[in-house]
Order: C-alpha cells, then sequence, then structure tokens
C-alpha cells in the first residue's frame, strides 16, 4: 500500500509530540499542588528574608493557659486574644491570629506576640497538655496547626510559616528550651535507639538524592478496642499512626504524610467524641531548635456530606521536590481530599534532597502514657500494604533501593502479644505491615 507523503510526514510529527510529552506517574502531583510550587519557588527568595519586628514585652501581664496545639485562624483577631487576656481571671487560649510570633524561651515560658511585636500572652510550658508527635510527646505550645497548603520556611532558630504568600506564624527558638522531648532518629536498627512509639517499619539505605518518594496504602482494619484518653489529658489514648516519610540520615528533619487513627490535639477537644481516623502531613524539626511539630489541617473526611476516612479506602502519600519546595501530601483518593504542607528546602538547616533514608512505618501511642505490656494487637489497626513506591531522583530517574529492610521493635511491643511482621519479600511492588488484627 502506497502511502501519500503528507501523511508520513504527519505521522512522524505526531510521533515526535509523544516523545515530547512526559509520562505521568499514577503517584504525580496533582495539578493544583504542582501550580502552588512553581508559585512558591517564584516567591521562596522573599520569604526566606522576612523580617520581624522588635519584641515588646509586658512583664506584669498574668499568664495564659492553653489546652490545646496552637491553632492558626484567620477569623482570631488579636484585639480578641488581648481582652480575652485581660479580662479573664485565667485566660484559656488556642487559636492564634495570623501574623503571630510565637517565641520559645530557655527558661520554660512561651510568649506569643501580634504581627505588631506587641505581647498578647505568655504561657508556662509545663502548664500546657502534652501532645502525641512521631517518636515522643511534646507541650502543646510547641505543636502548631496550619492551614492546608501552608508553606515553612525553617531558617533553624527561626521557622517562618506563610499562607497564600503571607506570613502567618512565626516560631522563634532558643538554645536550651527546656521540654521532654524523644528524637524520631534511628541512627543504628538497634531497638534501644528506636523511639518508643515506632511498632514496625522498613527503611531503605541512605540515597544520595531523591526527589519524591510515594506510596499507596488501604485504610487498614480499624483496631477492635480503643483504650480511651482521660478526661484533660491528650496522650494517654490508644492512638496509632501510618506514614510514609523522608528523614535525613542525622535523624534531623522529617517530613511526613500520616494516616492517623484516635489522634487528639486538644485536651477538652470534642473530636475524638469517638475513635476514628484522619490524615494530615507533619513537618518535626530538631530538638535543639525547639523541637516544633507543625502539620498541616486535620482532615477527617468530607462535612458537608458526613463522609469520613474508613477503612478500605485508597490513601497516597507523596513527597515531591521541585526547585526549592517539598511537598508533603497525603490524599484520600476515595474520598478526594487531601492535606499538605510545603517546605522551602533552600535552606542550609532545612530537609535537602540530598541523603535521605526514606520510611514506611506503623506507629503506636504514647508508651510511657500507656504500657504496651498491658494491651494487644486488638488495639492495633489491621495490616497495611504499601504498594505503587516511587522513589526517584530529582532528574524523575528512578533510584529506588534494592531492598527496604523491615524491622519490629521487640523493646517495647511483644510480637506474639500483637502478632507484629514486615512481609518484604515482593519489594519493591510492596512491603506489608503486619499484625494481629486481621
Amino acid at each position: 500500500m502506497n502511502i501519500p507523503k503528507t501523511w508520513v510526514v504527519l505521522l512522524a510529527l505526531l510521533v515526535a509530540a509523544m516523545a515530547m510529552v512526559p509520562m505521568v506517574s499514577a503517584n504525580a502531583l496533582s495539578a493544583t499542588d504542582s501550580e502552588k510550587i512553581s508559585e512558591l519557588n517564584a516567591a521562596s527568595l522573599n520569604q526566606s528574608n522576612t523580617q520581624l519586628p522588635r519584641l515588646q514585652y509586658l512583664q506584669t501581664q498574668k499568664k495564659a493557659i492553653i489546652n490545646g496545639e496552637f491553632r492558626m485562624s484567620d477569623s482570631t483577631q488579636s484585639s480578641q486574644v488581648a481582652m480575652r487576656v485581660t479580662e479573664s481571671a485565667v485566660p484559656i487560649v488556642t487559636n492564634l491570629p495570623f501574623g503571630a510570633i510565637v517565641e520559645h524561651s530557655n527558661n520554660g515560658v512561651t510568649t506569643v506576640f501580634d504581627s505588631d511585636g506587641i505581647q498578647l500572652f505568655a504561657v508556662d510550658d509545663a502548664t500546657a497538655p502534652l501532645i502525641n508527635i512521631v517518636g515522643g510527646a511534646l507541650p502543646a505550645t510547641f505543636v502548631f496547626e496550619v492551614p492546608d497548603q501552608s508553606l515553612i520556611v525553617d531558617k533553624g532558630d527561626i521557622t517562618h510559616v506563610f499562607f497564600n504568600n503571607n506570613r502567618i506564624v512565626s516560631i522563634v527558638g532558643k538554645s536550651g528550651g527546656v521540654h521532654e522531648f524523644v528524637s524520631s532518629s534511628l541512627q543504628t536498627c538497634s531497638p534501644q535507639t528506636l523511639s518508643p512509639q515506632w511498632i514496625e517499619y522498613g527503611e531503605t539505605a541512605r540515597i544520595s538524592t531523591v526527589g519524591q518518594f510515594s506510596a499507596r496504602w488501604n485504610v487498614p482494619k480499624e483496631p477492635v478496642l480503643v483504650s480511651p484518653y482521660t478526661p484533660g489529658i491528650s496522650i494517654d489514648g490508644s492512638q496509632s499512626t501510618v506514614w510514609n516519610g523522608l528523614e535525613d540520615t542525622n535523624g534531623t528533619y522529617l517530613l511526613q504524610p500520616v494516616l492517623e487513627w484516635y489522634v487528639r490535639s486538644k485536651a477538652s477537644d470534642p473530636y475524638p467524641t469517638e475513635a476514628n481516623w484522619s490524615i494530615a502531613s507533619w513537618w518535626i524539626s530538631p530538638k535543639e531548635n525547639n523541637g516544633n511539630g507543625i502539620h498541616s489541617t486535620r482532615r477527617y473526611g468530607i462535612p458537608s456530606t458526613g463522609e469520613l476516612v474508613e477503612s478500605g479506602d485508597l490513601i497516597q502519600g507523596n513527597l515531591y521536590h521541585s526547585g526549592a519546595i517539598w511537598s508533603g501530601a497525603i490524599t484520600d483518593l476515595t474520598l478526594g481530599i487531601s492535606s499538605t504542607l510545603f517546605l522551602n528546602s533552600s535552606q542550609s538547616s532545612d530537609l535537602t534532597y540530598r541523603n535521605l533514608q526514606a520510611y514506611t512505618v506503623l506507629e503506636g501511642w504514647n508508651t510511657v502514657a500507656l504500657n504496651p505490656q498491658s494491651y494487644n494487637s486488638s488495639y492495633l489497626p489491621g495490616n497495611t500494604t504499601f504498594t505503587n513506591i516511587i522513589i526517584n531522583d530529582i532528574y524523575g530517574n528512578s533510584v529506588i533501593p534494592a531492598s527496604m529492610p523491615g524491622y519490629v521493635n521487640t523493646a517495647n511491643w511483644s510480637p506474639t502479644a500483637y502478632g507484629l511482621s514486615v512481609t518484604n519479600s515482593s519489594w519493591p511492588a510492596s512491603i506489608s505491615l503486619n499484625t494481629g488484627n486481621n
């Protein structure tokens, strides 16, 4: 059959055009997040050079009390907070106005200022409830919920958070801050060095450059039993989390999209009125910088329809680097909801794309508040299998390691009582974190 020359030319052009279109991974960044990263890269220089006003202290002001982690709220005004502190005998504050400055001192006091540097209130860290984060618990004065798609610029002793290109909070740390914090670092595989909350996990060897780490898993079977929180306490319930994350090999910084079970962020919070699933992305900074934990908006489901994150939903945790920005996003693909943090990685103190380790983790409750020896697998989620695993370098080439060794923290969690094991024989297609809750 003779093919007209014009057809040959058109066919050649079509093939050439197809070759120019990059292949889109099933775990690729959403169009919204991709657009946001481009926007943040363009604005990152100005955000890195943010200047704060001189802080004005009110030494005679009475101390306030907080009953949960700080929440950045665009509907909270500085004048409202100031009035509450002035007029109340025991002022209780949780929501902070956009533009706030939070300073951690080395004498155990956290002071909050408005955007002009005028003191709004101060809190003794020792009076704040403890909040569970990866690897341990922090006073609520060191834990922050910020809006979905906020950008974190962590400069070490000062961390700025931006939303829609506006600074919403700056966290100023001072060396020697006094609070307990159990590092999430896994320097070795010895159980003695593990965070007690880590139940079982997979970890890769150090990867020289990482541009993306993505994985999918189904929300596992929910625990059969729960140990409820004591009223007024936010760390003694039988919470657990499932996540994939990237950490530098010094164990200093960790970015993680997290599926949460029965997480409580406020000692008197109506959530959770009953145990349920939620999703959020977390950024953990090191103890020497006062060990702040920052997470994106916690989502339980779709409020307008009443649909909740449930067992069987397909979850995706996607960590993606572009330009000077990391994106850490967790998505319930079944419900079509997500929660994302962005991180400026151009600062020397930040998580860069070099020499990182990838983790898949099942994490349990606070072992000091709730001794694992008194419980069993009925209090844990069911098996979790991570699939669709992608580990690429910054050019999009696969750098997935030949293996992801699995470990069980036998020092704190009995493999027999909890039915624990890690199945990695199908790596890199999958890795499973197994429990006795079948």
